[in-house]
């Protein structure tokens, strides 16, 4: 039966048909033991037509079969984990599909009510478990209060988030998300360079990395290899490029991962990033390439 078929026979009778065919066909491929790719790819071109057509309560029915499934299909996955925690709730609570990262991301676009459902998961990494512990301290008179916001400067009454302590957290890394500054050259397409970088660095790719940061940002590949081993520059070299604060530490904890094993370690990543400016963060770029094109020419001289 094709998605076609499904839809139409959705569309038609009973008001309650979509909701037969959503569950029925999630129900199917969790009582397969090893579903292959195709049939994984077959479940969404199936089910995603008709995830506006059902309930709540279809939706977390769904969410927590797909919780307890070893290989779910991504997609679904992560339309349900961003729906509210009363629907998400199983598989942010269960599901091994999602990473360490996909848990930052989803405490960083949804706040305390993701964050709550996380902090129930088994075996939490330290770093994450941190994190969601910040985000639900109690705002009022905690003696160890020391958010984000507190290691960086007051900011202006019209730059004051709302709240304090959990909320503002939540603030700083929702704020994180977003960048006015427009691209401009000779820096690559924020899209396109996140995409190859993101692609490079879940692979484990060094060398495909060190050429997409070459390339992004029109410097030499020792430069772009510099950038990889050192926080700071690789702080600049993500904000030069215009990508916003959840796609940059994304990158970031791919290319030093046990850099990130303490929440200090991400707070700290946070804040820079969220302090320094993207024409900040350019003239840095721009002085690293001068300053190597002098390097070249002095080296090729002295030859």
């Amino acid at each position: 039966m094709s998605s076609s078929d499904f839809r139409h026979i959705a569309h038609q009778g009973a008001s309650d048909r979509a909701e037969r065919l959503f569950r029925a066909s999630i129900t199917a491929y969790c009582s397969l033991a090893h579903p292959t790719r195709n049939e994984t790819v077959q479940l969404e071109v199936l089910t995603m037509p008709l995830y506006e057509l059902v309930s709540d309560e279809t939706r977390r029915y769904v969410a927590a079969a797909l919780s307890e499934c070893a290989a779910p299909p991504p997609g679904l996955v992560r339309r349900l984990c961003d729906e509210r925690p009363e629907v998400s709730a199983p598989l942010l609570v269960r599901s091994t599909a999602l990473s360490d990262l996909d848990l930052v991301a989803l405490v960083a676009r949804h706040g305390d009510g993701h964050a709550r459902a996380i902090a129930r998961r088994k075996n939490l990494h330290p770093a994450i478990d941190l994190l969601v512990k910040v985000v639900l301290r109690p705002e009022a008179g905690s003696p160890s209060t020391g958010s984000i916001l507190a290691r960086r400067p007051a900011p202006s009454k019209a730059e004051t988030p709302a709240g304090s302590g959990a909320e503002a957290v939540r603030s700083q890394l929702r704020s994180m998300m977003h960048d006015p500054d427009p691209p401009a050259r000779p820096y690559s397409d924020p899209v396109a360079a996140y995409q190859q970088m993101r692609a490079a660095a879940l692979a484990g790719d060094r060398t495909a990395l060190t050429a997409a940061l070459q390339s992004s940002l029109d410097v030499s590949s020792p430069v772009a290899s510099a950038m990889l081993e050192t926080p700071g520059r690789l702080t600049a070299a993500l904000r030069a490029l215009s990508l916003t604060g959840e796609q940059a530490l994304l990158i970031a904890i791919c290319v030093a991962p046990g850099h990130f094993s303490r929440l200090d370690a991400i707070e700290t990543f946070v804040s820079r990033f969220a302090g320094l400016g993207v024409a900040a963060a350019r003239l840095e770029i721009d002085r690293w390439r001068d300053k190597r094109a002098t390097l070249t020419v002095v080296s090729s001289r002295s030859a």
